[in-house]
């Protein structure tokens, strides 16, 4: 068992459910509760460098990995779908979790929206080899993931305080579709205009071309 703290600059509905399950959550943050006990910092890559616990964190020389990582160790090791596009991420990832969760083959999840499904929780978690999850684009933080099934259904321009222009946010999910491992599948818009340009870049892999 692990002691699991937190902080976080606002409240949510997550947050209180996470404090029901005694989950140590501070709003803001206090570098005062970092030493060195801790056996892991996990952060989230929109946090600045600057931010006092994970600043203190990474002068007491921690085990400090961003979220992806975090989150990559445990779902690399499972048969992986990974959606990643700019727009209805959350729509698509909980789709597929409910109807893998009722189905035989049981899936783990991890959606950025609470689902009734999952009792109002964004996670949901079984003996499953199968793991979804929400893929982030923003500073290719999707790359930590090595996954059996891409999804990319449009590709829209974002974060641009990480990006260049828009062929170096394509150039991101190619190397995503990169990462899919040999013999899976790319599941892909054929008729959004960003995304149709990564079709037939691998031979090594099945794609799958979606069509309104």
């Amino acid at each position: 068992w692990y002691k699991v703290y937190w902080s976080d600059k606002t409240d949510s509905e997550l947050i209180k459910k996470l404090k029901s399950e005694w989950i140590d959550i501070i709003i803001w943050e206090n570098s005062e509760r970092i030493d060195n006990t801790f056996d892991k910092i996990i952060y989230t890559e929109a946090v600045p460098k600057t931010q006092s616990e994970l600043e203190k964190s990474i002068k007491l020389n921690l085990n400090v990995i961003t979220y992806p990582e975090s989150l990559a160790l445990i779902a690399n090791q499972k048969q992986l779908i990974a959606v990643a596009w700019t727009h209805w991420k959350s729509t698509t990832t909980s789709i597929i979790s409910i109807m893998l969760k009722d189905s035989k083959l049981w899936t783990n999840s991890l959606v950025w929206s609470l689902l009734k499904e999952f009792n109002w929780k964004n996670v949901y978690f079984s003996n499953s080899n199968n793991f979804v999850l929400e893929a982030c684009e923003y500073k290719r933080s999707f790359l930590k993931y090595h996954p059996d099934i891409a999804i990319i259904t449009n590709i829209e321009i974002d974060h641009l305080d990480y990006y260049k222009n828009l062929d170096d946010y394509i150039l991101a999910y190619r190397q995503l579709i990169d990462n899919v491992k040999r013999g899976w599948y790319v599941i892909i818009n054929w008729e959004e205009k960003n995304s149709s340009t990564l079709i037939w870049i691998r031979q090594d892999i099945e794609y799958i071309t979606v069509h309104n």
